[in-house]
């Protein structure tokens, strides 16, 4: 994990007051294969890291798993931000603006030549902890054989990392950027889950159910999505 890293963790124990909370258990899919061996495995398991001011309103997120460099780049980025916005008079605003700018810029970025990487980076951290998030199609017997060619721990963690900026970053901005009034973790987080790392956190299967459960009959409950 990104936090069990020495130079992430000094950057946000000197720059941050740190808080950690979970927003429901994450969910465990369990295989028996009739031979006395199982499988038991987590799954749909994600992280948001939200970036807010001293008296806890949000201003920036970053959603899903990146690797340590990215990370670090994007704590870096918000401790500038909220020294800027801060100043600013109107700072819901500023806000607002700050991330109709990040869209402009994503979008001038796909005219750019791609960003090397490099295969070194993070083996560590993933030492510490493999993939959080997994995809459920993996984990069943079923599907197996559909699985493209295995990767190593560090090129997922970089598949992760470019997938985050090409399609989580601007829909994180552009939720950020829609909210009418200045939000916190606690009043956003489901609609953040939901749009943007696609795990809707009010539907007691988080959206499986089609999936996994036979179809819409494998249905017990109800939930509305957000809108």
């Amino acid at each position: 994990m990104n936090f069990s890293q020495p130079t992430v963790a000094d950057y946000l124990n000197e720059h941050f007051e740190c808080a950690w909370t979970s927003v429901r258990k994450v969910p465990k899919v369990y295989i028996d294969f009739g031979d006395g061996t199982t499988l038991e495995r987590t799954m749909l398991g994600n992280i948001a890291t939200w970036f807010c001011f001293s008296d806890g309103v949000a201003f920036d997120v970053q959603p899903g798993l990146v690797d340590s460099g990215e990370f670090l780049r994007r704590a870096k980025q918000a401790v500038g931000a909220a020294r800027a916005l801060g100043r600013e008079e109107d700072r819901h605003a500023a806000v607002t603006r700050y991330h109709e700018q990040a869209l402009a810029r994503i979008e001038a970025a796909k005219h750019r030549p791609a960003e090397s990487t490099d295969p070194q980076r993070d083996r560590e951290a993933i030492q510490v902890k493999r993939r959080v998030e997994q995809p459920i199609l993996s984990k069943t017997p079923a599907v197996t054989s559909r699985k493209p060619a295995a990767l190593t721990d560090v090129t997922a963690l970089q598949s992760d990392t470019r997938n985050n900026r090409r399609f989580r970053y601007p829909l994180a901005h552009a939720l950020m950027a829609a909210q009418p009034r200045p939000v916190t973790p606690t009043n956003l987080a489901h609609a953040l889950f939901e749009k943007v790392l696609e795990i809707p956190l009010q539907d007691p299967f988080l959206g499986l159910a089609p999936r996994i459960l036979g179809g819409e009959g494998g249905r017990t409950l109800h939930y509305v999505p957000i809108r």
